[in-house]
């Protein structure tokens, strides 16, 4: 598994990367518009955190979005996002992706709340379990999830 950040790849490739491999779960759901509004708005670009998984087939399976700046002008308050395929889904690669965006916030000292918003059937379940990691993880301690 491998990782595609901002350390490897620009922003803007990220988004489109995370489109054409259609990582999100639905045309009408919010996390398309944060692709797109990463590739439509350079403030967006500049404060936007994408990561994207990729297995060792080199096929992208799921990635995490995340931007506090932006979150109440474009997404209803949701500063955060995941996608994983759900062939891909309860093997821990969320939490992988999760993981990472922790410890890259970490890295910007960010101290806030990720907000999420269910999503699939078992997200809010999902959401939970990430929620508990804060009191598990070093690389969580300082986010909270709030759904």
């Amino acid at each position: 598994m491998k990782f595609l950040t901002k350390r490897t790849h620009k922003i803007e490739e990220l988004a489109r990367l995370a489109l054409d491999a259609e990582l999100y779960e639905s045309p009408m759901w919010v996390m398309i518009s944060a692709y797109r509004n990463v590739l439509a708005n350079s403030d967006v670009a500049k404060s936007s955190e994408i990561i994207i998984l990729q297995n060792d087939d080199e096929r992208l399976i799921g990635a995490v979005y995340f931007n506090d700046k932006f979150a109440d002008y474009f997404h209803w308050g949701i500063n955060t996002m995941m996608y994983v395929r759900p062939a891909f889904r309860g093997k821990g690669h969320a939490t992988s992706l999760i993981k990472q965006l922790n410890k890259r916030l970490n890295s910007r000292h960010f101290d806030g709340n990720l907000t999420v918003g269910y999503g699939v059937e078992g997200s809010n379940v999902f959401w939970y379990k990430m929620n508990q990691l804060n009191k598990t993880d070093e690389t969580c301690r300082n986010v909270q999830f709030i759904p």
